[in-house]
């Protein structure tokens, strides 16, 4: 067992959405540019405190361990014990909240962030069960953390309800979307609820089929996304709504539309073309908000658009070596 087990189990390379995200919410609550860093940290920990959790139950579940495309990871390889994962897990859960707990001054901050809580165990301990219901779970989950944290001040405002609406949104998309057509090859092999499966999308000898109301509901959460960027971009400037909504919509519906292609599977382009969709929605979130960034725009560029580039790039190579490449590595 390594350092690169344990960051492997909390999937640390996904981590700059967190880490990048929950800066921003803190410079829309008012927070200085010189302490984004402790935001940062706080959005790592958190990351890995989640995605270390969910690695732990879907393997205690089974369904990592019937899955074939997670023969790698730590648990099911025997690199780490149970109880070693479960003693990583909640340290980063206790970290994660015993840092919060220090910079927050609100007590709608603190209400928010034990909703962040809540309904992320619930999401991990019952996803499986109803998946309709875990899209919400972690949807609520991940559009609390970014409210509790764009609160600590207590100030709440519209565009803070509106940005926290789009990472609901965007979770959405996530967990029932990309996360369900990740893991629709190995659907039948773990008995794990997927949804897309349910509305009748298969891959059978390598080729997907997809039917119309996957389609829709890909698209529909698509659309909310733009919606909500629109309005966060309206209450920034009117001027810069119409630019941006089209600029979400375009962008996330050809996503939508491509990665729920019919034909080939080919599951390594089904993740690149995922993990796209998902850095592009993260920019575009950053371009929204990036005139009230104004003042300081050199250095936001470096630290909300470089930064996050060189961190997942390097992550990639340390934690998966021989898997794709540093921009999609094939996990």
């Amino acid at each position: 067992m390594s350092l690169k087990d344990y960051l492997q189990l909390g999937r640390s390379h996904t981590a700059p959405v967190e880490m990048f995200g929950l800066a921003i919410a803190a410079y829309l609550a008012g927070i200085g540019i010189y302490f984004l860093p402790l935001f940062t940290l706080l959005g790592w920990l958190v990351h890995v405190a989640g995605f270390g959790m969910n690695s732990l139950v879907d393997y205690l579940y089974g369904y990592d361990k019937s899955d074939p495309s997670k023969v790698h990871h730590p648990l099911v390889s025997g690199r780490m014990s149970v109880l070693q994962a479960v003693l990583f897990v909640f340290g980063m859960q206790l970290a994660g909240m015993y840092m919060f707990f220090l910079l927050t001054h609100s007590a709608v901050s603190v209400a928010a962030f034990a909703g962040y809580v809540v309904f992320g165990w619930m999401y991990n301990i019952l996803a499986k069960r109803n998946k309709l219901a875990a899209m919400f779970e972690l949807g609520l989950s991940m559009g609390l953390l970014f409210f509790s944290l764009a609160t600590i001040y207590g100030r709440v405002n519209i565009l803070v309800i509106m940005a926290s609406a789009y990472i609901f949104f965007t979770t959405m998309y996530q967990i029932g979307v990309c996360g369900d057509l990740k893991d629709l090859a190995a659907a039948s092999l773990t008995g794990e609820r997927n949804m897309l499966q349910d509305m009748g999308v298969r891959v059978l000898q390598d080729k997907m089929t997809v039917t119309n109301k996957a389609i829709v509901f890909s698209d529909l959460i698509s659309i909310l996304k733009s919606v909500a960027l629109g309005a966060v971009a309206y209450l920034i400037q009117p001027a810069w709504m119409p630019i941006i909504l089209v600029l979400a919509l375009a962008t996330f519906l050809y996503y939508s539309h491509t990665a729920m292609k019919e034909g080939a599977y080919n599951h390594a382009w089904r993740l690149k073309v995922i993990g796209m969709g998902e850095v592009w929605g993260y920019i575009i979130f950053v371009i929204t908000l990036f005139p009230l960034m104004i003042y300081w725009a050199p250095y936001a560029f470096i630290y909300f658009f470089i930064l996050p580039v060189v961190y997942y790039y390097a992550m990639n190579r340390i934690m998966w070596p021989g898997s794709g490449s540093g921009w999609a590595p094939g996990v």
